[in-house]
């Protein structure tokens, strides 16, 4: 095994979690725009809407994200992407859950997904390519082909789950159960492997300050036994002439 190679495995030993945390988040964002098909019978039967008005809260939230994406990106710049994809998860949960409350009003729906492009623009592919891309360099393409496979992953579970979600407990609860389902599962993987370069470097900053300061605890020299013995602040010994006894 070539030095290349070599790297290119450590780099998996140590980031596959970070892929894997990442690939499922990509895929929560992909998970209304995969399932919104599944979704125009019911409502239109219910609400009367037309399928160009059921179909287009995608567009409306595939605009927001667009425009939204350089913002993100400086927040990712600034804070990293820990902190901009985790309560984006949670943002995003909330979102698709709303939906299961429309109330037949065009607006509303419209402000829905509206919302669900804000939010979910923290979610999309931005946060999560910049982890990874910090972490791998040997082997970068394959880990962001990975990564970015979590579309797909949504795209084939979607439909089938989808689908029987609406037929067993309604619409409603779709959107509920794909909310907090799928949501809690990407914020527990992220929660718990989702650390980008910049965490990393904290921790390890963190972990070499605690090392020196229990070294600096432990070096504590003191007093031998003569010193301490002739020492009156010690407490060992005291003056049978010390003011202390009087």
């Amino acid at each position: 095994m070539n030095h290349s190679q070599a790297s290119a495995v450590e780099e998996w030993k140590s980031g596959w979690t970070l892929v894997l945390a990442s690939a499922i988040g990509f895929s929560f964002f992909s998970v209304m725009l995969s399932g919104t098909g599944l979704f125009i019978e019911p409502l239109s039967k219910q609400f009367g809407w037309s399928r160009t008005l059921v179909s287009s809260g995608a567009s409306v939230a595939t605009i927001t994200t667009a425009i939204l994406s350089p913002f993100i990106g400086y927040l990712v710049d600034r804070f990293g992407t820990r902190p901009v994809a985790l309560p984006g998860v949670l943002l995003t949960m909330l979102s698709v859950a709303a939906f299961g409350f429309v109330n037949g009003s065009a607006v509303q729906w419209i402000a829905l997904w509206f919302f669900f492009g804000v939010v979910s623009s923290t979610i999309k592919s931005t946060a999560w390519t910049a982890a990874v891309v910090g972490i791998f360099e040997k082997s970068r393409g394959l880990a962001l082909g990975c990564t970015l496979a979590g579309t797909a992953l949504s795209q084939m579970i979607v439909p089938p789950l989808g689908n029987f979600l609406i037929n067993e407990f309604g619409w409603r609860a779709a959107f509920v159960w794909l909310a907090i389902g799928w949501g809690s599962i990407t914020f527990l993987m992220c929660l718990l492997f989702f650390f980008d370069i910049h965490d990393r470097a904290a921790g390890r900053r963190a972990n070499s300050a605690a090392v020196e300061a229990r070294k600096a605890a432990l070096d504590l020299p003191g007093l031998t036994p003569t010193e301490a013995l002739h020492d009156s602040q010690s407490g060992a010994w005291r003056s049978p002439i010390s003011s202390s006894w009087w």
